[in-house]
């Protein structure tokens, strides 16, 4: 007897320990557990390898200068979410920001009209974009980098290259004051996210973005208007591009045309390494936020411990090749 139960209570420490381990795979497996990990791991390097990295000052710093790709990437998600992929986003924003500084400074427009009139032109990009992707029926890729050096072109000839100083302290509250100690920018970006998410998670347009990105045809034969989903999806995604050009014009207090140049693909970066899937259908606004601090973590230790800069850029280039190789991962891979 006292041999059987031996080895019963044996048996059921085997199958403990490997319900245990088991248990600790699916907890691993997930994407927002992993994104956590990689978070942390990269602030306790730093805050290693340098004394000033972990602080308050230092990490509200980081929010602020994640706060802008944050916002736009807010919409771009929910862009890769549906199926739409837009290339234009940061010569919206610069669109955004010449047109508003223009208005302002030329015609006398108050600062808040000013920034309507910009979002307002941040939407009809959106709107172009949509009507050549759906209406013209070319690839969303090639049509949106076709339109941002368009957008591009025009906020160089409304300049002519130049830039401008925008001296107005109507428009620093937006990018370059603080609230409680926060970051205004910070808090723009925040806000954004928590509305993206409740869109995402709570309303029938989330619902219908997340169809059409997983499956257009069905989406179609459901009754989802596709065309006109994926329509409102570019409005929306450079209308955040627009928002973030808004906020670094406010940063800078300068009217530069190309300010957002080349921010695009640490944008999209940041929402696929945050679980957004390229092909669509899949995604969250809280693993975009988590992957743009991760982002934006990076940077700032880097630039902390004083890596050179070319350095740095081939760090953001091996982000971009991590987070398409986990999209791949996800998705089964190049066939």
């Amino acid at each position: 007897m006292s041999g059987t139960t031996g080895t019963s209570e044996g048996a059921e420490a085997v199958v403990s320990q490997a319900s245990l381990g088991e248990n600790l795979r699916r907890l691993a497996a997930k994407e927002a557990v992993a994104l956590l990990a990689a978070l942390i791991l990269l602030l306790i390097v730093f805050a290693a390898t340098s004394p000033y990295f972990l602080n308050v000052p230092n990490m509200l710093n980081i929010g602020r200068s994640v706060a802008i790709m944050g916002i736009t990437a807010a919409g771009v998600t929910i862009g890769l979410i549906g199926g739409v992929f837009d290339l234009s986003i940061a010569s919206v924003a610069d669109l955004t920001a010449v047109t508003t500084a223009i208005v302002h400074l030329n015609f006398g427009l108050a600062a808040l009209p000013a920034m309507g009139v910009g979002l307002v032109v941040g939407l009809l990009c959106g709107v172009i974009n949509g009507v050549i992707v759906t209406r013209m029926r070319i690839n969303p890729i090639i049509g949106t980098l076709a339109t941002a050096g368009i957008f591009r072109g025009i906020a160089f000839l409304l300049t002519n290259g130049q830039s401008h100083a925008v001296a107005s302290t109507s428009f620093r509250w937006l990018g370059r004051t603080r609230v409680f100690g926060v970051p205004s920018a910070l808090i723009v970006m925040l806000i954004v996210m928590g509305i993206a998410y409740v869109v995402l998670r709570h309303t029938k347009f989330g619902r219908n973005t997340y169809a059409i990105g997983g499956n257009p045809v069905a989406s179609r034969l459901a009754g989802i208007n596709v065309d006109r989903q994926r329509l409102y999806l570019f409005m929306l995604v450079s209308f955040c591009a627009s928002l973030s050009g808004l906020v670094l014009l406010s940063k800078l207090g300068t009217m530069i045309p190309n300010a957002s140049a080349g921010t695009e693909l640490d944008i999209i970066a940041s929402a696929i390494l945050g679980g957004t899937a390229l092909s669509g259908g899949g995604g969250t606004i809280q693993g975009t936020l988590v992957g743009v601090l991760i982002l934006g973590t990076l940077r700032n230790g880097l630039v902390i411990n004083n890596v050179n800069a070319y350095w740095q850029e081939i760090a953001s280039g091996i982000a971009l090749v991590i987070a398409v190789g986990i999209d791949r991962l996800r998705s089964g891979g190049y066939r």
